[in-house]
């Protein structure tokens, strides 16, 4: 069903991208819904699928803070455990809420100046267009992230910070070498940067499908008789306001299944990393092979049964 299809596309955006651009809709509304209430209730998705949201170009130290098998290997005393868990929960959803905002103001941006011409570019220059947008989006996402990250690095001892950068790539895997700037300092030709895009864009389906499968696991179905095509703008409008109320409803009704969904999933996402990672690897020659294994350090167990700290409770 046509409804069903867009609405799944749009519980999934939450993760990757602003949901304007997920589905084609253009800038300032998503099926006639205003900005600031789907980033509202998008938050709550990202608060939802927690572990899962992984972007292996992005910085993921807060999310690798949380999990305790890690938090063992870098022998956290009670007392920095206790000023972490107050720091994740205060910036965890200010986070999440700043880097939606950010690929969110950048892609409209993006539409606002190219939206008339969009139509007749050619397939080239439309995803020309479409990488210059994502390369800015990295980079403002990058900012976010990394001063999430030296918030909860100040917590630790040097050796402690020194290893959690080794932890982070490792959970990340070589997808991590999508980043811009990390490509930069393993010398990646033209062809291995696009080769190693192509990689992460296949991850990112897979993730993409295991999110969509845990909101629509909780989500009540659309009505039968839903055309959404056929709808008047106000009409969609109601109807998408609708359907993402019943979401956020149905997220705080199910909240302790999703959790349990979802740190299944993050395992099971986290072996598809290493799976695409291995294949990045191929691409690398024998000099940028061996700066990834200094990168990384010694192989770290992810234990797919660790404790995860609930940060529902925010306080910020």
């Amino acid at each position: 069903m046509r409804a069903t299809r867009i609405f799944s596309s749009l519980i999934c955006a939450a993760g990757l991208l602003a949901g304007t651009v997920a589905l084609g809709q253009g800038p300032g509304a998503v099926g006639g819904v205003a900005p600031g209430f789907m980033m509202q209730r998008m938050g709550g998705m990202m608060s939802a699928i927690g572990p899962v949201n992984i972007d292996p170009t992005q910085n993921t130290e807060a999310q690798l803070l949380s999990r305790d098998d890690v938090r063992r290997a870098l022998l956290l005393d009670g007392d920095q455990q206790v000023k972490l868990d107050a720091l994740l929960k205060s910036s965890t959803t200010s986070t999440n809420m700043a880097v939606m905002d950010a690929r969110q103001q950048t892609f409209r941006q993006m539409f606002q100046a190219n939206g008339q011409n969009m139509r007749t570019m050619s397939p080239e220059d439309r995803r020309a267009l479409f990488q210059q947008a994502q390369q800015k989006v990295q980079k403002a996402v990058n900012k976010i992230t990394d001063g999430q990250a030296k918030s909860l690095e100040a917590v630790l001892t040097p050796s402690q910070v020194a290893r959690l950068h080794q932890l982070d790539y490792q959970w990340r895997t070589q997808l991590a070498l999508a980043n811009a700037d990390l490509a930069k300092s393993f010398n990646l030709t033209p062809d291995q940067t696009t080769k190693i895009a192509q990689q992460l864009r296949e991850y990112q389906r897979e993730q993409m499908t295991a999110m969509r499968d845990m909101m629509q696991s909780v989500m009540p179905p659309p009505p039968n008789n839903a055309n959404v095509g056929s709808m008047t703008p106000q009409q969609r409008r109601q109807f998408f306001t609708q359907r993402m109320t019943e979401l956020a409803q149905a997220l705080q009704q199910h909240q302790g299944d999703l959790k349990a969904q979802a740190l299944k999933a993050a395992n099971t996402l986290y072996l598809k990393r290493v799976q695409y990672g291995k294949a990045v690897m191929a691409l690398l020659d024998a000099e940028q092979q061996k700066l990834w294994t200094g990168l990384v350090g010694t192989p770290f167990y992810f234990n797919p049964n660790t404790t995860i700290v609930d940060l529902s409770a925010q306080s910020g």
